[in-house]
Order: C-alpha cells, then sequence, then structure tokens
C-alpha cells in the first residue's frame, strides 16, 4: 500500500525504522466529457466513446469510500437512463417553474445591491 510506505519513511526520516523504496504505479487517466462522451486511457491504452463511458463510470463508482455509496449512485445512473428527468429528480418542482426567468418573475433572486443595516 502506497499509505504504508509513505508512513513507514516518514518514520524512518525521524529515525524509527528504514526507509523503503516507493513506486508510483499510474493506472491511467479518465474524463467524462457529458452528454455521454468521454475519453480514457487505462494502462496506456487510447479509449473514446461508449467504453471510454463505461471506464470512466467504473472508475467513478470504484473511487467511492463506501459500497453503500457505489449502489446509490449506480441505481441513480440506471434509473436517469430509464425514466425521465423529473421522475429521478422527484418533480418536486416542474423544469417550466425553476429557470432564471420564473425566478425573476417571483422576485426570488440575490439582489446586487446589500440591503442596510439596521
Amino acid at each position: 500500500m502506497a499509505s504504508s510506505a509513505a508512513a513507514r519513511n516518514v518514520a524512518a526520516g525521524l529515525g524509527h525504522g528504514r526507509a523503503r523504496p516507493y513506486r508510483h504505479r499510474d493506472l491511467g487517466a479518465v474524463a467524462d466529457l457529458g452528454g455521454g462522451q468521454a475519453v480514457a486511457a487505462p494502462f496506456n491504452l487510447r479509449v473514446t466513446g461508449r467504453a471510454a463511458a463505461a471506464i470512466t463510470g467504473a472508475y467513478h463508482l470504484f473511487a467511492l469510500p463506501a459500497a453503500g455509496n457505489r449502489l446509490r449512485v449506480a441505481a441513480d445512473w440506471a434509473l436517469a437512463g430509464l425514466l425521465s428527468r423529473q421522475t429521478v429528480s422527484l418533480g418536486l418542482v416542474p423544469d417550466a417553474a425553476a429557470g432564471l426567468s420564473r425566478a425573476e418573475q417571483l422576485s426570488i433572486q440575490p439582489s446586487a445591491e446589500p440591503e442596510p443595516a439596521g
């Protein structure tokens, strides 16, 4: 593990134990470009399109800290692919009522000038 090698080398620097060699192993890079587009370079193999999107999604899922979080995100992605946006986001506010122009009509946008104190 990288963290245990780092910890042992820090301890060795403080006079406790011996330093051990550490070599970083880069597994590649991924980038989600949105709209189902992605690029990935796992193990220096360049991938684009749907395969890159799948690799990017898997990377992001496994980067999450707990299995419960992974399951929630995977379920959210699956629902987003199967259902309309309002259903996934609970549909509490219709899309037409959530826009900036509607906020301007209701005067709920932040004002440009601060209110006077007291």
